[in-house]
């Protein structure tokens, strides 16, 4: 099996929207947004981001599709990645790996639907709260009893994932922080009281 390495700086485009899906990543380091266009074509929507160890790609792959999404690199980004072939005979080979990336297409695919449910059922500031959550979850890291998470990533998921104005998402998370459940530091979010903002995601 041959694995090729690519490291793309921050922004750079890894593949295009309806490029050819010939190749399979997985991320070693750094973060890469799925993105795509809405369908006027006037705004480009945030469909997923993925960190390390995370698989992206697949589904155009096992679909035989043209890509449905860019994948642009959020910062520094290190991939391995396969060619199709090679792919389809590692899972033939291997059966465990197909039956680990199906749960993982399931799992995306649950995510998703709770997302979608939860954001259109509740208010500005329990989305706001359940992205935060999600960001610190899937991209933080605990010390001290502190979760923390990189300033610029959960407010990019904020801001593509919740049906409100910047300047709302913003003014949410200012009370937020004026609360003591937040603290901003540089370019690091802090969830000082991680119970209340737990607690938010399930208001209405």
């Amino acid at each position: 099996m041959t694995l090729q390495r690519n490291v793309y700086p921050a922004g750079k485009l890894v593949y295009a929207e309806r490029d050819p899906a010939d190749r399979i990543f997985m991320v070693l380091a750094g973060i890469v947004k799925l993105i795509r266009n809405s369908c006027d074509r006037e705004r480009r929507i945030l469909m997923s981001v993925r960190g390390p160890a995370e698989i992206f790609g697949e589904v155009e792959v096992y679909e035989r599709c043209a890509r449905e999404t860019a994948a642009v690199a959020h910062n520094q980004l290190t991939v391995l990645s396969m060619d199709e072939r090679a792919f389809r005979r590692w899972i033939r080979r291997y059966r465990a790996v197909e039956d680990s990336l199906l749960r993982d297409m399931a799992r995306q695919l649950r995510r998703a639907n709770r997302q979608l449910t939860h954001l259109r059922c509740i208010d500005v500031g329990s989305q706001l709260a359940h992205v935060i959550v999600e960001a610190c979850s899937k991209f933080g890291t605990i010390a001290h009893h502190l979760w923390s998470v990189d300033l610029g990533l959960a407010l990019l998921e904020c801001n593509q994932q919740i049906g409100a104005s910047k300047e709302t998402v913003n003014k949410v998370l200012a009370d937020f922080v004026d609360r003591g459940w937040l603290r901003i530091e540089g370019q690091t979010l802090f969830v000082v009281a991680p119970e209340q903002l737990t607690r938010r995601t399930e208001d209405s």
